[in-house]
């Protein structure tokens, strides 16, 4: 007998040991489900059993990677925002996945979010709703009114050193970049277990979903957001284990069960208001930064001789023609201190702060129309934003900065 005849046969023993198995499996299965003294929760368990066994014979087959990508690109998503992008994948009907670090520092109204392989008519934009952000985490759950399917997950996964991965997302601006690769280790950052890959991964890869070869997924990317010992660690490829995701997953779900139960219908209102007040007060932060500093030049120059101080001033005016905070980020700021989701406690300190900042910004476009001394204004004004800053950091959770 050949060789090939002898991997033929023992393929044929396999398989059919294998169907010998299911069909016995389904067997059992069916039994329990019919009996009378079914409970739920065993009902629920031979359901699961039920999916395990449909997929049981479509795992055997391993596809290669260009299958494995036809069968997975459409459900992958890029998030494109007005300082960050990423990319994402549906988990659940309608559910999207991704980083949180991907969308912490955007407007969801601003984010576009797109299919770029799905069909035309479903490829998008779409807008999106915050679901829940995980508190440990750097996971996040979109909802979005999409029609497309969920990628199969592989959970519960064990990891296994060496297996191949395929991963698609969106790097530095491309668009469905397929990376391969394996799963190189398995390491504790800051407390958490996080797959090493052996896989090239850049900044717009975050959020997207690591498959093995059937295109189940095995985990999440996250990328330049890790941590040891207080300190950032570079050039490490890492994900998120499937196993952590689902159990957000459910974490969310279980919320979102409560809420509802409790006939609580606007709780989904109240986190995406906390949300857009967390970006804003973050935006507003990194102007009162630059602002700031236009300032203290303008202070400088007031003291020094008239030419010194009026190319200072025409420095600064150049610079404040590229405004750091746009028409467009104006508007959304405006709407979250008006939106009443937010306790007013929380929406008088971020109104004071707002009008902090922009007092500060008249003050650098009109640096002499001042009643006091420049300097002394200034110091007033910083005062006054470090004790606000201080305070809404606590009102909204955003960590102090050292």
């Amino acid at each position: 007998m050949t060789n090939r005849q002898s991997n033929h046969t023992l393929t044929l023993l396999i398989l059919g040991g294998l169907c010998a198995c299911l069909i016995l499996l389904v067997g059992t299965v069916i039994g329990l489900m019919l009996s009378p003294s079914l409970n739920n929760s065993t009902e629920v368990a031979a359901k699961q059993l039920l999916h395990l066994v449909e997929q049981a014979e479509e795992s055997v087959v391993v596809r290669s990677i260009e299958e494995t990508v036809a069968r997975s690109e459409n459900s992958v998503a890029r998030i494109k925002g007005e300082e960050s992008g990423g990319t994402g994948f549906v988990i659940r009907p309608n559910v999207l996945v991704t980083n949180k670090h991907v969308i912490e520092d955007e407007f969801l109204e601003l984010l576009e979010i797109t299919f770029p392989s799905a069909p035309e008519p479903v490829r998008g934009p779409y807008k999106a709703t915050l679901l829940y952000t995980d508190p440990d985490w750097d996971i996040a759950f979109l909802e979005v009114e999409s029609s497309l399917p969920p990628l199969p997950l592989a959970f519960p996964h064990q990891f296994g050193r060496g297996r191949e991965i395929v991963i698609i997302g969106h790097p530095i601006g491309l668009q469905n970049v397929v990376t391969t690769g394996v799963l190189s280790s398995h390491d504790e950052i800051d407390g958490k277990m996080y797959y090493q890959l052996s896989a090239s991964i850049n900044p717009g890869n975050s959020g997207g979903p690591v498959m093995n070869r059937n295109g189940e997924v095995l985990g999440v990317v996250t990328f330049s957001r890790l941590r040891s010992g207080g300190r950032r660690v570079e050039g490490i490829s890492a994900c998120i284990s499937i196993n952590d995701v689902m159990a957000s997953l459910i974490e969310m779900e279980q919320l979102t069960e409560q809420e509802y139960a409790a006939q609580n219908t606007e709780y989904l209102s109240r986190i995406n208001a906390f949300h857009r007040a967390r970006v804003a007060f973050g935006k507003l932060v990194k102007a009162q930064r630059t602002y700031l500093l236009y300032m203290e030049m303008l202070a400088v120059a007031s003291g020094r001789e008239r030419e010194s101080s009026d190319a200072v001033s025409d420095r600064v005016a150049a610079g404040m023609r590229q405004d750091y905070l746009r028409s467009e980020e104006l508007s959304e700021i405006q709407q979250v201190l008006q939106d009443t989701n937010l306790p007013e406690s929380l929406r008088k300190d971020l109104n004071a702060f707002f009008v902090n900042c922009m007092e500060i910004r008249g003050y650098v476009n009109n640096p002499r129309g001042l009643d006091v001394p420049y300097s002394q204004k200034l110091s007033e004004l910083r005062a006054t934003g470090r004790r606000l800053q201080f305070e809404l950091q606590l009102e909204l959770g955003v960590p102090v900065e050292e």
